[in-house]
């Protein structure tokens, strides 16, 4: 998902449409769908909204596994300009698949930037084991019948899993039926959302990113301006 976009109002309509086709070329909705695009603004910074949403008034979209309408798709990504202006950053994103039998999510993919006391992306499992519980207890948790109450995480802002391996997941492991070359369609989806991820990385770590360059023979010297600082909050936080 990418956009050469201009303003911050047009990287959001290119990566919603990005989102809606990849959505389109994957997964089997049952319903006409797409995605609704809700515009804020937080201390004068603009923000968007955008959410894949069903025609009705439904919670989520359903989606077919073997040609049953079993599934509900839920998809919320949060956006904002980044630091420098230039590019679009993601304030949260949150992915989720119900069974159409209970209002409850089976499984959960969730990252939030501003998370402090919990992963700022993890899993959500809501399910019981009776072996799980037994140790949350002893280890004192507060909700030890709860799967849903921990946090699994999984690599923080820039190595989370991104809509791809959700979409893939729910796919391969949940046997929802799928487009003819949707394989093709998210890996390529996918390539394209880890060089983000890791053009974002470059940016936060460029100290790292020239000492592995100079490894390979690459010639490389720090700008003459321009801010090149390390950003250690990026390694450090959960």
């Amino acid at each position: 998902m990418t956009s050469g976009a201009d303003t911050f109002e047009d990287r959001v309509t290119a990566f919603a449409r990005d989102v809606s086709d990849l959505i389109a070329r994957t997964v089997v909705p049952s319903e006409p769908c797409g995605i609704q695009i809700t515009s804020s603004e937080n201390n004068g910074q603009p923000r968007a909204l955008v959410e894949l949403r069903p025609d009705t008034d439904a919670r989520y979209v359903t989606v077919r596994i073997g040609g049953n309408d079993a599934a509900g798709l839920t998809v919320r990504i949060g956006c904002r300009p980044d630091s420098s202006g230039r590019y679009m950053a993601a304030t949260e994103s949150a992915f989720a698949i119900y069974s159409t039998l209970d209002r409850t999510p089976l499984f959960r993919l969730d990252y939030r930037e501003a998370m402090r006391s919990a992963p700022s992306s993890h899993w959500q499992v809501h399910a019981e084991r009776g072996a799980l519980s037994n140790l949350l207890t002893i280890g004192g948790h507060n909700r030890p019948h709860n799967l849903a109450a921990l946090h699994i995480p999984v690599g923080g802002a820039r190595l989370r899993p991104g809509l791809e391996d959700f979409l893939q997941f729910v796919i391969d492991e949940l046997g929802a039926d799928s487009r003819e070359g949707w394989r093709d369609v998210l890996n390529e989806s996918r390539a394209t959302w880890r060089r983000r991820q890791i053009a974002s990385a470059v940016r936060d770590v460029p100290d790292e990113a020239v000492r592995v360059l100079r490894l390979l023979g690459y010639s490389v010297e720090p700008p003459g301006s321009g801010d090149g600082r390390t950003r250690d909050d990026t390694l450090y936080k959960w």
